[in-house]
């Protein structure tokens, strides 16, 4: 049984962003008893999917595809970076707030607090968000870790530690 792959063109101008589609038909001269008989087939003709005309070969990737950085790279930003850079704007605006009681102006220092505690929040929820839709998964698995797994894990060790030195046998 033989089969003939024909590579049909896409029609829009721009091929690169759509994939190409594969037609997979047996030749014109073969006979139905090849396939029902259910010998094995040999596939030939034409079949590109990522073909560099410069270099020759199948399968190369572009060099959009290497760029940028690793997810490591991104986990590590999202788990130490970007909460570091989330505390820096929080006390920044607790600064600001001890210098606006220092002046007697006590309104306005507690719109700077209310800011510096809202900042955490805002800043984490934002950063997930962002990781997950547009940025990197792992930037936002990074920031998820620092902000929600490690104090969870830190209260667990501690609460176990409390149980277990006053009397609480597991």
């Amino acid at each position: 049984m033989r089969f003939t792959m024909v590579d049909s063109e896409p029609e829009a101008t721009n091929e690169d962003d759509r994939p190409r589609s594969i037609e997979i038909t047996p030749p014109k001269d073969s006979d139905s008893s090849d396939s029902e008989a259910g010998g094995m087939g040999v596939l030939s003709g034409d079949f590109v999917s990522n073909w560099d005309e410069e270099a020759g070969v199948l399968g190369v990737t572009s060099p959009e595809e290497n760029t940028g950085l690793s997810n490591g790279a991104w986990f590590f930003i999202g788990m130490i970076l970007a909460p570091a850079a989330i505390w820096i704007v929080s006390m920044l605006f607790f600064f600001l707030g001890d210098l606006t009681y220092q002046a007697g102006i006590p309104a306005i220092e507690e719109g700077f607090y209310i800011i510096g505690m809202l900042v955490w929040p805002v800043g984490v929820i934002g950063c997930s968000v962002w990781g997950f839709t547009r940025g990197n998964k792992n930037f936002a698995y990074g920031v998820l870790v620092t902000t929600v797994a490690a104090p969870i894990a830190c209260f667990t060790v501690i609460a176990l530690f409390v149980a277990i030195t006053f009397g609480w046998n597991p």
